[in-house]
């Protein structure tokens, strides 16, 4: 980072002066006058290295193109959405250009809506409410189209409600944060596949987001192969097979005369070679569940929990006693688990069911029990009077491992019919299997690269220790199987295998890189002898160094404030985050919280606040140190002070 800064010192101090020994007074006050302030330094300075800006010398005298990176101009993914009547989100429309050509080839619809926005998915629950809901994560298909895919609720992050289960227009209040978290989860779901869609921009219209990707076309007039390739599943195999990025730069390098003039160039040696060293290791891992890894809540009434060791409860309703009232009165009540390693589910049983007066339970609307007879299989109503004057305590047994056995969602539903008061709920237990065993193992190969670059030679090769290859000669010997103990959180395996791991050492062809040792010991002169006062240089003329002063008095020096003047702002809110027990506001007495947001103030020290937001800090320096601090501390013990999968209580520390 010096090295950097001395250049680009040198560089802005040459194009606002050829001669070094002119003014140095006046090169401060243009300096001054020209940057200023922090608004300067982003407009003058930052901005040219990034967009389509030129950046300028000091005097204005002298302009020219100095960009890092590529100008955000190719949309390659809009988003428009619809608030509905319900509160709930509905995605009308995804517009995607797949192969980044310029043009949108792929339109998307068919998502339905979201009741809850999430960092990486959404949740869809019936509209308005909380009820009957499902989770999806982004994703993509095998085209780069975005697609979705049902999860459990614990596999989404950053979770929040929307519809009007949670309060009244927050969809629409909030809309220009809910098409950034929409389009952000499509976004990452297209860079897990492919890393080369890029975020450099993007613009929210009415109820519609577009993103922009790196316009790689437009970094010059004459880009390198890599850079102009256009289809998206050509980079994807360029991504997964490296020596094909070094064939196509070849293959450019041999037409473009740039690259030939600096090749053939005398600084550049042609000649010599560079030693790469690389790894291929065998992987082998334990895998082992969790109680958690096995199966998650979705959705609905109710939830699950360990309940000893290789031990599951699931909760199936509402837990409590007379919480109903009515005269043969049916109450129906849903709740939804996501399986995800089936085969670790042994058995599954409905151990406890307590009612009054009649019960129904049931899997992917299948018959599993009844009560408190068993004899109420259909859809109709129960087969017998209403009132049984009894608030029944059953333990059924009833077997429904096959309704559970497979991945997905399982929704499970109680039907109850209650005269007087009443209540409704179920438990079931699933034994599950959380041993050990030996994941598929995979090779890591580091070395593909070189293996496959013509310009690389096997210098050595020690597998396991053992030298096989030396000096570019096999020697002739080989390692022998050896066992290595694999070990898991609570299990080990004895593996063994002819071989774990490969060093090896290449030798391929270099080029190298262009000399700047006297630019920077030009930079190291200057900061090393100018002083307030005095300004000091040393140029390369005709192979020797010439040194030179010039006078350095810097006025108006501007005083620089030891921070940045920030507000802090309160606005109230409604808990509307989602957790595994459902929306969090519907389980505390006052739903009402407040947010609050920090800003930047403005040039005249007046704090920004948005509508509806009371300033409570004024505009100054602001340490809220010890507020995070005592935070932080209560998160930390709040987390001890809980029960963990295990069972046991964990001390406070």
């Amino acid at each position: 980072m010096k090295y950097l800064t001395h250049v680009f010192i040198l560089l802005m101090t040459s194009l606002a002066y050829g001669d070094a020994t002119q003014s140095a007074v006046e090169l401060g006050n243009q300096v001054n006058s020209s940057v200023g302030d922090q608004e300067g330094i982003s407009n003058k300075m930052s901005a040219p290295l990034s967009t389509e800006q030129q950046l300028s010398s000091f005097d204005g005298k002298s302009s020219f193109d100095a960009q890092l990176s590529c100008p955000g101009s190719s949309s390659f993914l809009k988003t428009t959405i619809q608030p509905l009547p319900s509160g709930d989100v509905g995605i009308l429309e995804v517009q995607q250009d797949t192969t980044m050509d310029g043009s949108i080839d792929t339109v998307t619809n068919g998502f339905g809506h979201m009741s809850g926005i999430c960092a990486n998915g959404f949740i869809q629950c019936q509209p308005g409410t909380w009820d009957d809901c499902q989770s999806f994560e982004w994703t993509t298909n095998q085209d780069m189209s975005i697609a979705i895919n049902p999860v459990p609720l614990s596999d989404l992050g950053g979770c929040y409600c929307v519809n009007n289960s949670c309060g009244n227009n927050l969809s629409w209040s909030n809309l220009p944060n809910v098409l950034r978290d929409v389009s952000g989860g499509m976004s990452g779901a297209l860079a897990s596949r492919n890393a080369f869609f890029t975020i450099s921009d993007t613009e929210v219209t009415d109820t519609s987001i577009t993103l922009f990707g790196q316009d790689s076309g437009g970094c010059a007039g004459e880009s390198p192969a890599i850079v102009a390739q256009k289809s998206a599943s050509d980079m994807m195999s360029l991504a997964s097979e490296p020596n094909k990025i070094k064939q196509k730069a070849y293959s450019q390098a041999a037409t473009d005369e740039m690259f030939q003039a600096i090749k053939t160039s005398e600084l550049n040696d042609p000649q010599g070679t560079i030693t790469q060293s690389c790894e291929v290791k065998r992987n082998v891992q334990v895998d082992e569940a969790s109680l958690t890894d096995i199966i998650g809540y979705q959705s609905g009434t109710g939830g699950v929990k360990p309940c000893g060791p290789d031990c599951l409860e699931l909760t199936l309703g509402k837990v409590g006693d007379n919480y109903w009232s009515g005269s043969c009165r049916m109450f129906e009540r849903e709740v939804s688990f996501y399986v995800k390693e089936p085969d670790r589910i042994q058995k599954a049983e409905l151990v406890v069911a307590k009612f009054d007066d009649w019960i129904q339970v049931s899997a992917d609307d299948q018959y599993i029990w009844s009560g408190p007879y068993n004899n109420w299989t259909g859809t109709g109503r129960p087969p017998g009077k209403c009132e049984l004057s009894t608030n029944w305590y059953k333990k059924p047994k009833a077997d429904f491992t096959s309704l559970i056995q497979k991945e997905g969602q399982v929704k499970f539903k109680i039907r109850v019919e209650v005269t007087g008061k009443g209540e409704g709920y179920a438990l079931a237990r699933l034994k599950v299997n959380t041993s050990c065993k030996l994941a598929p193992e995979t090779i890591s190969n580091g070395c593909a690269v070189f293996e496959s670059d013509p310009t690389c030679q096997l210098l050595s090769e020690k597998v396991d220790g053992v030298d096989v290859v030396k000096n570019f000669s096999p020697t002739g010997v080989a390692p022998l199987p050896s066992t290595r103990t694999i070990s898991g959180s609570s299990c080990s395996f004895e593996v063994n295998r002819p071989w774990w791991k490969k060093d090896r050492t290449y030798v391929c062809n270099k080029a190298d890189r262009f000399d700047f040792t006297d630019a920077l010991e030009r930079a190291d002169y200057i900061e090393e002898n100018s002083t307030s006062q005095e300004f000091a240089d040393q140029r390369m003329e005709d192979g020797q160094f010439t040194t030179s002063t010039g006078e350095l008095n810097i006025k108006d020096h501007r005083p620089i404030s030891q921070c940045q003047n920030v507000c802090k702002t309160k606005k109230e809110a409604y808990q509307d985050e989602v957790t595994v027990s459902g929306v969090t506001g519907s389980s505390v007495k006052n739903p009402m919280t407040y947010d609050f947001f920090y800003y930047t103030c403005t040039t005249d020290n007046t704090c920004p606040a948005g509508d509806g937001e009371e300033i409570i800090q004024q505009c100054q320096c602001i340490n809220d140190f010890t507020e995070a601090t005592v935070l932080m501390q209560a998160m930390r013990q709040a987390g001890k002070d809980a029960i963990c999968s295990s069972g046991q209580l964990q001390s406070l520390e």
